[in-house]
């Protein structure tokens, strides 16, 4: 990540229109470049080692679409989410039985 040091800033948007779906690719609703993680959702240092007791999940995590994020689908952030939160919750109880 680079820092966005120098003003001035801009922000832009657009009005959601379901009947133009090319409306909506300047509206970003989530992080697209968030917290890298491995496959445990641990979150990763510059080394890519995990960070010993860090976990990330959901929206605020990177490369969850690849290279772009441009299609709008209901449901697609929570179900990101509740997926991945319910994943990182069973590797945490597997592990809480090891020790």
């Amino acid at each position: 990540m680079n820092p966005v040091e120098k003003a001035p800033f801009y922000a832009s948007g657009t009005i959601k229109d379901s009947h133009r779906p090319g409306g909506q690719s300047l509206k970003i609703l989530v992080t697209v470049s968030g917290l890298e993680i491995n496959e445990n959702q641990q979150v990763l240092n510059r080394d890519f080692e995990p960070i010993s007791g860090l976990y990330a999940t959901g929206n605020c995590i990177g490369r969850r679409f690849g290279v772009q994020y441009t299609t709008s689908m209901p449901g697609q952030s929570i179900s990101i989410a509740q997926t991945l939160g319910r994943e990182v919750g069973l590797y945490l109880a597997r592990n809480q039985k090891d020790k």
